[in-house]
């Protein structure tokens, strides 16, 4: 944990990191049996024969199961030049291939099971306004669902091609390139890095639980007047200052907000983000970061 953190049993949000993983085995399991289920129905279309729905469910299965087991690669802070700007990037984790794979498969599979049934005649004929008006609301959920499924591959797609993601740290400002469109918030801007988490549950679970999921913040406080762009996360996170989830660096958390603090507090030392000299900075910052609790 990187500063004073507030206890967190009992709690709902507080100062500083948890960044000890949470053993939610309740979660990972039900996660696993889910995957396992698809297939099982897999193998039951092949015994029927039904091999085009047979080898997206098992594809699905696959990635579902996998998918807590599967642990994004570290990645060192790099210098990185765009067509806008030259720094320091800390970077940050793309969304995991098993999720991207299976929002692609279940999003295929949303148009092509009812396409299916169609094409073959294995729907009941519709009697009556009833009937019509379940058919549209299955359209309009299925949709829905459809659409949220299609974004979150296009989503998973770009995250894994980007060669630009996370914080980028220039001599005149810094860039979270953490969301699709970046925010740049000038360096005269920024009042601090504040490093907070928040525990997440359903908007009618009021009882604290052991498996409730903790989410790690780093949020840019600066003034608002200044900031070009929005975060639109910050609503999961409660505040109003720009800000994304800490797990999703792809470094050591807290060197990534270490490096973040020097150069906050020492303008001169800006100028290092012009150069290579910055990468000896954060290896010099690494040497110095005390061990994790």
């Amino acid at each position: 944990m990187s500063v004073d953190t507030t206890p967190l049993r009992g709690n709902e949000a507080g100062e500083g990191w948890h960044l000890r993983p949470r053993r939610r085995y309740l979660f990972a399991a039900m996660t696993v049996l889910g995957g396992v289920g698809l297939l099982v129905l897999a193998v039951l279309a092949v015994t029927q024969g039904v091999w085009w729905w047979a080898v997206p469910a098992g594809v699905a299965g696959t990635a579902l199961a996998l998918a807590p087991f599967e642990r994004p690669a570290a990645e060192p802070a790099r210098m990185l030049e765009t067509p806008a700007a030259y720094g320091l990037l800390l970077p940050t984790h793309p969304i995991k291939a098993t999720y991207t794979i299976l929002f692609a498969v279940v999003a295929a599979m949303l148009v092509i099971t009812p396409a299916w049934a169609v094409a073959t005649g294995r729907t009941e004929p519709l009697d009556g306004v009833g009937d019509w008006a379940g058919v549209l609301v299955g359209v309009v959920v299925l949709g829905f669902l459809e659409v949220l499924l299609v974004l979150g591959t296009v989503a998973g797609v770009r995250s894994r091609r980007a060669p630009h993601r996370g914080v980028l740290l220039t001599v005149d400002a810094v860039v979270l390139r953490t969301q699709l469109r970046p925010v740049t918030i000038p360096w005269e801007a920024v009042r601090g890095f504040r490093p907070h988490w928040r525990r997440i549950r359903g908007y009618r679970d009021h009882v604290n639980s052991w498996e409730d999921p903790i989410r790690n913040w780093l949020s840019v406080e600066a003034d608002p007047v200044l900031v070009a762009g929005d975060t639109p996360i910050r609503a999961f996170a409660k505040v109003d200052e720009p800000t994304f989830d800490a797990a999703s660096l792809a470094l050591e958390p807290r060197l990534a907000l270490e490096i973040c603090r020097f150069y906050l507090s020492d303008a001169t030392a800006r100028r290092e983000l012009d150069g290579d000299a910055a990468l000896a900075r954060v290896a010099s910052i690494a040497r110095t970061l005390p061990a994790p609790d």
